[in-house]
């Protein structure tokens, strides 16, 4: 009456553990389904971020002011006649594999047209191609890139006259354009743009108020998205396995121009790999009746939408999680699919989502479509 029999300490133990194994249970299956549910709501907003970059570039791309329907490329003036041009970049992506090879970010001619890319690219290769990128900065495969001016119009202290004061950057590049003449693509600093404009290189525009008022101006942008094998390097520039505590994070970067030089910048964790499908105007009515995943030639300029495709990657393996044997498709069947090595540790642990959109070059259709 004063205790307990074995048999029924025994039972109360046994019960005791089936409860504290169903608990336990309970609250890991609650943390596993809480780490899947964040680790895809991670990808969805990280491939919102990727796709939302890439979408931005392209949809300015081939932007060069109030230029005229038929403006597609930018002059480089001399401020001072049949003295050279002073206009160039430093560090520049631009090499004999992928002309032209001298101020490759400037589109100064036929090649460089607002949207470029290169499809398959072997890691060996990719320096040959675009020295700006490091052959242990890529992964392989995709590299897209896009030309044209902001969208942020420099502000003028002295509103409705001209833009002799207006804040310009020294070293950085600008755009200036009106229908009539096209652009013009100059470094800043008052004095270039007063010696421009004593070599009558200075575009204008009417306002109906102000006549020939200075048109304009935008600093000129140049991006080249790649993925990248690690997020934070622990040695720059290069990545090494060691990098993201030993287990390195492909992320997506671009190349920018910043000033006269391009920088690479990380952009968005987890972006595995990237495939692209270029939309090709044939007809010239600015919508694309085929699609490519390299144009030729003579069809990067008719390049009128691009379909981005994102491989997203859970940041953490989850040691429950085979992704072996899958296969994921970026371009439609127009490259191989990306499909985990089982042979590298951890790889085929990662979570995987594909994630695609559509986006217009919108400067480019207008255009073609306006003609």
């Amino acid at each position: 009456m004063r205790g307990l029999s074995l048999v029924e300490l025994m039972i109360g133990l046994a019960i005791g553990l089936v409860l504290s194994l169903g608990m336990v249970t309970m609250i890991t299956g609650t943390s596993r389904g809480f780490r899947d549910i964040d680790e895809s709501a991670r990808m969805q907003e990280g491939a919102a971020d990727a796709l939302r970059y890439i979408g931005d570039s392209v949809r300015l791309a081939g932007f060069y002011g109030f230029a005229g329907a038929q403006t597609t490329q930018v002059e480089l003036p001399q401020p001072v006649p049949n003295a050279g041009q002073e206009v160039d970049t430093q560090a520049d992506c631009g090499s004999a594999g992928n002309p032209p090879q001298v101020n490759w970010a400037l589109p100064t001619d036929a090649q460089a047209t607002p949207i470029r890319g290169g499809a398959n690219i072997a890691v060996a290769d990719v320096n040959g191609l675009y020295p700006c990128i490091l052959e242990t900065n890529f992964v392989g495969g995709t590299v897209l890139v896009t030309r044209g001016a902001t969208g942020v119009r420099v502000v003028d202290p002295t509103p409705l006259t001209d833009l002799q004061d207006a804040p310009l950057v020294p070293d950085t590049m600008y755009v200036q354009a009106d229908p009539l003449r096209g652009a013009i693509l100059f470094r800043g600093g008052t004095a270039r743009l007063a010696t421009l404009r004593a070599a009558g290189q200075v575009r204008t525009t009417v306002d109906g108020l102000n006549p020939a008022v200075d048109a304009p101006l935008f600093e000129y942008s140049a991006h080249v998205y790649y993925v990248r094998p690690c997020s934070r390097p622990l040695n720059p520039p290069g990545c090494t396995a060691n990098d993201d505590a030993g287990r390195p994070i492909p992320t997506l970067v671009r190349q920018q121009l910043q000033g006269r030089t391009m920088v690479e910048v990380p952009l968005v964790q987890g972006v595995e790999r990237i495939g692209i499908l270029y939309g090709i105007d044939n007809d010239g009515d600015g919508r694309a009746e085929t699609q490519a995943l390299l144009p030729g030639a003579a069809d990067w300029a008719n390049v009128v939408s691009v379909r981005v495709a994102v491989l997203m990657r859970s940041l953490t393996p989850n040691s429950t999680f085979n992704d072996a044997g899958k296969r994921y498709d970026l371009t439609g069947g127009n490259a191989a699919a990306f499909t985990c090595n089982p042979v590298v540790v951890n790889e085929c642990q990662f979570q995987r989502r594909v994630f695609v959109q559509s986006f217009q070059v919108r400067n480019v259709a207008g255009r073609r479509g306006a003609l």
